[in-house]
């Protein structure tokens, strides 16, 4: 490493994993080891935002990702110091939603839009006219669409801005772009996948039906399928001589927040139920499957294992708690 000692690839036992968080707000990097399962070391650095916007709208520069994920590493291998040669993987996880369009070569061609981007509530409305609505949706995909969805997203490039649209080769939700800039190879997670509004969650596979519809060439900008519990390679060499990082260091696949969630619980097989008690309360359940609920007021997704899961949202639980502990 650089800085520390000298070490000889299999000489040292590598037990040491970087989680990389992208929010909104900011990214956080982690280092976790396995065997204590206790983190040792943590950094972050904050995201700036487009400025000058609509109401509604939410933007970042992508190239701003790189960055922090840039700064956050240099700054969690200095804190580990001699123990970085332990680092065996990195992991990536972000908020559902988002879009990262880029040319074809590989410049990105626009600003992100965000999850919480609310411009394309007009595209929304525009699909479920076409497609029986909200319960029509569920029945293609398993899930009703949102704004922050790339669905709506890439419809809302092409009515709005299609000389950015025409330049399209590659559509990838944040971690799938993280992720692609620290391998080199592209592909995407089943559970990121469940979160673009494009995925059918239940067969597994982009909802073809969605993808003609926003236009035929989707389906040529979207990533291939990363299968669960295969990584999506080894980081690539320029950056892990730059961080001192042994070659062989894997980066997963990447997986949505709410499947990561669910595995930080310590919930990874099917039968286990979690109860989110934070500011997005919910209930899930991990299912071998998807148990679709067809009333809509739950969602499926994808963890990381590659397991169905149902979630429904309490939106009042955080009161409720909060309510106990003052008495």
């Amino acid at each position: 490493c650089k800085g520390g000692r000298a070490w000889k690839a299999g000489t040292e036992k590598r037990m040491l994993f970087l989680g990389i968080e992208l929010s909104h707000a900011a990214t956080r990097v982690v280092a976790l080891d396995i065997e204590s399962a206790a983190l040792v070391a943590e950094a972050s650095a904050a995201h700036e935002w487009v400025e000058g916007l609509p109401d509604g709208y939410r933007e970042q520069d992508p190239e701003g990702w790189i960055r922090a994920v840039d700064r956050s590493i240099r700054e969690v291998i200095a804190e580990l110091g001699d123990r970085c040669g332990g680092v065996a993987g990195i992991g990536i996880t972000a908020p559902a939603g988002g879009m990262v369009a880029l040319d074809e070569d590989n410049r990105v061609i626009r600003p992100a839009k965000l999850g919480d981007d609310r411009s394309a509530l007009p595209q929304v409305e525009e699909i479920g006219r076409s497609f029986g609505g909200g319960p029509g949706l569920v029945e293609l995909t398993g899930n009703p669409l949102d704004a922050g969805s790339m669905a709506a997203q890439a419809l809302w490039l092409k009515r709005h801005e299609p000389y950015h649209f025409q330049r399209v080769a590659k559509l990838m939700a944040p971690q799938d772009f993280v992720g692609y800039w620290l391998t080199g190879e592209g592909g995407t997670s089943a559970s990121t996948a469940a979160t673009s509004g494009l995925f059918s969650v239940p067969r597994r596979a982009w909802c073809r039906e969605l993808v003609e519809f926003i236009d035929g060439r989707v389906g040529d900008f979207l990533a291939t399928g990363i299968p669960p519990g295969q990584p999506r390679g080894p980081l690539r060499a320029g950056l892990a001589a730059d961080w001192g990082l042994h070659e062989t260091t894997l980066v997963a696949a990447g997986v949505g927040r709410e499947g990561a969630s669910l595995l930080a619980a310590g919930a990874a097989r099917p039968g286990l139920l979690v109860a989110d008690l934070t500011a997005e309360g919910a209930l899930s359940a991990i299912t071998e499957g998807t148990v679709v609920d067809y009333r809509g007021e739950g969602r499926v997704g994808c963890d990381a294992a590659g397991n169905g899961f149902t979630r429904r949202p309490m939106n009042n639980v955080v009161a409720a708690t909060e309510l106990l502990r003052r008495h």
